[in-house]
Protein backbone atom coordinates (compact mmCIF):
# COMPACT_ATOMS: atom_id res chain seq x y z
CA UNK A 1 0.00 0.00 0.00
CA UNK A 2 1.46 3.37 -1.08
CA UNK A 3 0.69 5.92 1.64
CA UNK A 4 1.93 8.77 -0.58
CA UNK A 5 -0.61 8.28 -3.35
CA UNK A 6 -3.30 10.93 -3.59
CA UNK A 7 -5.94 11.72 -6.16
CA UNK A 8 -7.36 15.21 -6.40
CA UNK A 9 -10.49 15.53 -8.49
CA UNK A 10 -12.62 18.60 -8.91
CA UNK A 11 -15.46 19.41 -11.25
CA UNK A 12 -16.21 23.00 -12.14
CA UNK A 13 -19.44 24.19 -13.70
CA UNK A 14 -18.96 27.45 -15.58
CA UNK A 15 -21.35 29.63 -17.51
CA UNK A 16 -18.92 30.27 -20.37
CA UNK A 17 -18.19 28.84 -23.81
CA UNK A 18 -15.76 25.88 -23.56
CA UNK A 19 -13.31 27.46 -26.01
CA UNK A 20 -13.07 30.56 -23.80
CA UNK A 21 -12.43 28.41 -20.72
CA UNK A 22 -9.77 26.45 -22.61
CA UNK A 23 -7.97 29.70 -23.45
CA UNK A 24 -8.02 30.88 -19.84
CA UNK A 25 -6.83 27.55 -18.47
CA UNK A 26 -4.04 27.47 -21.03
CA UNK A 27 -2.63 30.79 -19.74
CA UNK A 28 -0.97 29.49 -16.57
CA UNK A 29 0.74 32.81 -15.89
CA UNK A 30 -2.70 34.33 -15.13
CA UNK A 31 -3.66 31.72 -12.50
CA UNK A 32 -2.63 33.79 -9.43
CA UNK A 33 -5.09 36.51 -10.52
CA UNK A 34 -8.15 34.25 -10.25
CA UNK A 35 -7.09 31.11 -8.33
CA UNK A 36 -6.24 32.10 -4.73
CA UNK A 37 -4.31 28.89 -3.93
CA UNK A 38 -1.86 29.49 -6.78
CA UNK A 39 0.69 31.88 -5.27
CA UNK A 40 3.38 32.08 -7.95
CA UNK A 41 3.80 31.04 -11.58
CA UNK A 42 7.17 31.24 -13.32
CA UNK A 43 7.50 30.35 -17.00
CA UNK A 44 10.84 28.52 -17.30
CA UNK A 45 10.51 27.33 -20.92
CA UNK A 46 7.82 27.52 -23.63
CA UNK A 47 6.17 24.31 -22.36
CA UNK A 48 7.36 24.34 -18.72
CA UNK A 49 6.15 26.34 -15.75
CA UNK A 50 7.14 26.37 -12.08
CA UNK A 51 4.10 26.78 -9.83
CA UNK A 52 3.91 27.44 -6.10
CA UNK A 53 0.58 26.62 -4.46
CA UNK A 54 -0.74 26.85 -0.92
CA UNK A 55 -4.10 25.76 0.41
CA UNK A 56 -5.36 25.54 3.99
CA UNK A 57 -2.23 23.70 5.08
CA UNK A 58 0.50 26.13 6.15
CA UNK A 59 3.16 25.12 3.64
CA UNK A 60 3.90 25.68 -0.02
CA UNK A 61 3.93 23.03 -2.71
CA UNK A 62 6.34 23.84 -5.55
CA UNK A 63 6.29 21.83 -8.75
CA UNK A 64 7.10 22.09 -12.44
CA UNK A 65 4.45 21.42 -15.07
CA UNK A 66 5.32 20.37 -18.60
CA UNK A 67 2.69 20.36 -21.32
CA UNK A 68 2.18 16.84 -22.60
CA UNK A 69 -1.04 17.22 -24.58
CA UNK A 70 -2.87 20.13 -26.16
CA UNK A 71 -5.89 19.16 -28.25
CA UNK A 72 -7.86 22.26 -29.23
CA UNK A 73 -10.50 20.23 -31.11
CA UNK A 74 -11.24 18.03 -28.08
CA UNK A 75 -10.66 20.94 -25.65
CA UNK A 76 -8.23 18.82 -23.61
CA UNK A 77 -4.92 19.78 -22.05
CA UNK A 78 -2.59 17.59 -20.02
CA UNK A 79 0.61 18.33 -18.17
CA UNK A 80 3.08 16.26 -16.20
CA UNK A 81 4.07 17.50 -12.75
CA UNK A 82 7.37 16.98 -10.93
CA UNK A 83 8.55 18.33 -7.60
CA UNK A 84 6.43 18.41 -4.44
CA UNK A 85 3.61 17.02 -6.60
CA UNK A 86 4.40 14.14 -8.97
CA UNK A 87 1.91 13.03 -11.58
CA UNK A 88 -0.26 14.73 -14.16
CA UNK A 89 -3.17 17.08 -14.57
CA UNK A 90 -5.90 17.01 -17.18
CA UNK A 91 -8.23 19.86 -18.11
Amino acid sequence: MDLNLYRFVSHWQLNAPPADVFGILEALETYPAWWPEIRLVEVIAPDSTRITARSLLPYDLAFVTRKSRRDVDALVMEATMTGDLEGFSRW
